[in-house]
């Protein structure tokens, strides 16, 4: 199961897995992203707060979302990622770049002001 928050006036969802993301939660995950930019969302945090036991998949699952995503000038961001998932994200060739913040009010504050548009095509 994953929880989603929605900040409408900065144009934010804050995708939460509940519990530790395992392969079960990965498609979850897919699918959570692809319907949240399907509603005019394009800026995402994933709150990685209870662990990831499969750290290759989900950088695998993130790397085509956030490639989506960044081509419609939209943004994913990690908060409270465990030191593997960190790893696994760095040591994917091409190492997958994403931000990567310590709480949702710093990742948060990275996005500014600015409202997500409508993106298209996803």
């Amino acid at each position: 199961m994953v929880n989603i928050r929605r900040n409408e006036g900065r144009g934010v969802a804050v995708i939460e897995p509940a519990g530790e993301i395992d392969v079960t939660l990965v498609e979850a995950i897919k699918n959570s992203i692809a319907g949240l930019v399907q509603e005019g969302y394009s800026r995402l945090i994933l709150d990685c707060k209870g662990g990831c036991r499969v750290p290759y998949l989900v950088s695998g699952v993130l790397r085509e979302r956030v490639r989506r995503l960044q081509a419609m000038g939209g943004s994913l961001c990690l908060v409270r990622t465990s030191p593997t998932l960190s790893h696994a994200l760095g040591a994917a060739r091409p190492p997958l770049s994403l931000p990567i913040f310590p709480d949702e009010d710093s990742a948060l504050r990275s996005f500014g002001p600015l409202r997500a548009i409508k993106p298209r095509g996803f």
